[in-house]
């Protein structure tokens, strides 16, 4: 199966992940892997979810100012002039050394954190803290930290403070170092008589060489690094604009553990994530690596605020939010000019059945492999209306609200959940809202899932499509393009149909149609049977481009599988010279 895995489970921007394009036909012994059943999906929803989710202390606010300075570049670039509170940080991470790394980008974060909790004596909602992450170039995810609080005299030296708190601070600081790969960051501060030592530790999946979030001239970021996990690829994804987003592009030639990748950007946005994702052997879905906040037009953007795409909007329940969200979707994509989303009813009931379980899953309260259980047979789409030929699945929580804007800004600024509500091809959804109260606050979740249908394409626009990428492979080897037949065309479609209606099976339609072309032509024939996820990368035998080609005719359609999900797109292809005979070549493989 071919597939692109894009962003997914991070906890600075939740779940959120996509397998691009329809698989060739299966083998029967294989046709429902890798998506799971109806039957293991009902299974899978009876399962008991953590019964506490989403708890956690945190003030969210709709704006806030970062204190700065800033570092210059993105990456964990070692602490310089520590005082004595970095020195005893420095000591635990040189008892892990290789592992550790106590960074200028993480002292950053600690002070950002810290001057908050100075003002506020809270800790800032997630929003908050992935922006603080972003802006002070820190490279890793799920935050962990820890604080301690004291009185002290407003005149008294650091040094002298650390030597009374020593104990407790070096205790604190291994308490929140964890395991495996990690950049650290300790900061102390007071506000009068009021003072806090904070120390801030994430995980780190990747090493990114240090890089500027300013574009260069050609409005590009590079960002290039090392995987420190097991992987099998590494994509990048861009949000450009209000409502846009892209791919970043991998350098020709760089394989993994090493990655280069070249992300372009617009250059007028003050902000916009970057989201690198990676695929682990064995798993389809990709996990998230690494969130980069660029800064394109070089704004200082020290200032943070809550993204907004609509009037304040409380959901009193699931239904009341399904129905907004896709009113508010189709209200953005119709300014943007494209097509609106369907509600796919019976596959949200089923999406909602499923979102304890995937929440709890990738939020790291149950096995992981649940939240890809659910991520695939979501996008397996077994009760959406139609064929489904592509989907993609992404998420978004909000904490202390069930504002609706403020789960639709949630999930646009990830840019994978934002192409799975604003993809150009996506036409249905599917959304599986979470909505509740827990320790006495309101809380927003909803696992999305959108798909593009096969089957609405025009016939005679894709079998033009076909011969131009036909034409220009003959022509690339020096070819003459064969002569079309459209009488063979009109049967062709005539065997499509009957395929796509399940009165004939794909390889009985070629030989049908091997039978008919030769007696018509007077000429043997060769049948060809390929399969794919589209027109654009059917797999071409070398054989199609034989020099006794005259005569060519082809029809393309879309049928699903028995056992499998998603819709297969295939062609029926005839070449047949221009001597004489009235015997089909029967013998010929079909392809």
């Amino acid at each position: 199966m071919r597939c692109a895995a894009v962003a997914a489970a991070v906890v600075a921007f939740i779940l959120a992940g996509s397998v691009g394009g329809a698989a060739p036909e299966p083998d029967e012994a294989e046709a429902a892997a890798p998506f799971p059943s109806q039957q293991e999906l009902e299974d899978l929803a009876e399962r008991e979810a953590p019964p506490s989710l989403f708890s956690g202390d945190h003030l969210d606010l709709e704006s806030w100012k970062l204190r700065g300075p800033f570092p210059e570049e993105i990456g964990e670039i070692p602490i310089a002039d520590p005082g004595p509170f970095e020195r005893a940080l420095l000591d635990a991470a040189s008892a892990r050394a290789g592992l550790v790394v106590a960074s200028e980008s993480m002292r950053c974060v600690a002070r950002e954190v810290g001057l908050f909790g100075l003002e506020h004596h809270s800790v800032p909602g997630p929003s908050l803290r992935r922006y603080i992450l972003g802006r002070c170039g820190a490279t890793g995810g799920g935050m962990q930290m820890g604080s301690l609080t004291n009185t002290t005299p407003p005149d008294a030296p650091p040094e002298r403070v650390f030597e009374a708190w020593e104990p407790e601070v070096r205790r604190m600081v291994e308490a929140n170092l964890g395991s495996g790969p990690r950049a650290a960051g300790i900061w102390f501060g007071r506000r009068e008589t009021h003072s806090v030592t904070v120390v801030v530790t994430v995980g780190r999946r990747v090493r990114l060489d240090p890089v500027s979030p300013v574009p260069d001239p050609d409005g590009r970021i590079r960002l290039r690094g090392e995987a420190l996990i097991p992987l099998e690829s590494v994509d990048g994804q861009i949000n450009r604009g209000r409502l846009g987003f892209g791919d970043c592009e991998p350098a020709p030639g760089v394989t993994l553990p090493l990655f280069d990748l070249s992300c372009e950007l617009d250059t007028v946005d003050r902000t916009a994530w970057i989201a690198l994702s990676g695929r682990p052997p064995a798993r389809i879905l990709g996990e998230g690596l690494l969130n980069v906040l660029a800064r394109p037009s070089g704004a200082d953007a020290a200032e943070w605020s809550r993204g907004s795409y609509g009037a304040a909007n409380e959901v009193v329940g699931p239904e009341d939010f399904r129905t907004r969200l896709v009113a508010e979707v189709n209200r953005l994509r119709s300014g943007a000019k494209l097509a609106d989303l369907a509600l796919e009813t019976q596959e949200s009931l089923t999406a909602a059945r499923l979102a304890p379980v995937y929440f709890g899953s990738s939020l790291g309260m149950m096995s992981s492999s649940f939240a890809d259980a659910v991520a695939l047979g979501l996008m397996a789409g077994w009760e959406v209306g139609g064929l489904v030929r592509d989907a993609s699945i992404g998420s978004a929580l909000v904490l202390g609200s069930r504002d609706l804007d403020h789960w639709l800004a949630e999930a646009l600024e990830n840019p994978a959940t934002r192409r799975v509500l604003l993809h150009p091809a996506r036409t249905r959804l599917a959304v599986g809202p979470l909505i509740g109260m827990e320790a006495g606050a309101p809380y927003l979740a909803a696992v999305v899932a959108s798909y593009a249908l096969a089957g609405g394409e025009d016939a005679v626009a894709l079998r033009q499509d076909l011969y131009a990428r036909l034409d220009a492979e003959f022509d690339r080897r020096g070819m003459r393009f064969p002569r079309r037949e459209r009488s063979l065309e009109a049967a062709a479609a005539r065997e499509v149909e009957r395929i796509e209606n399940g009165a004939v099976d794909p390889g009985e339609a070629i030989r049908i149609l091997m039978h008919e072309s030769s007696a018509r032509l007077q000429a043997p024939v060769s049948g060809f049977l390929l399969g794919g996820t589209g027109v654009a990368d059917l797999a071409l035998p070398e054989d199609l481009f034989s020099e006794e080609a005259v005569h060519i005719a082809a029809a393309v359609g879309h049928r699903r599988p028995p056992g499998w999900p998603w819709a297969h797109t295939f062609v029926l292809l005839l070449t047949a010279p221009d001597s004489p005979t009235r015997s089909a070549r029967l013998g010929s493989p079909l392809r």
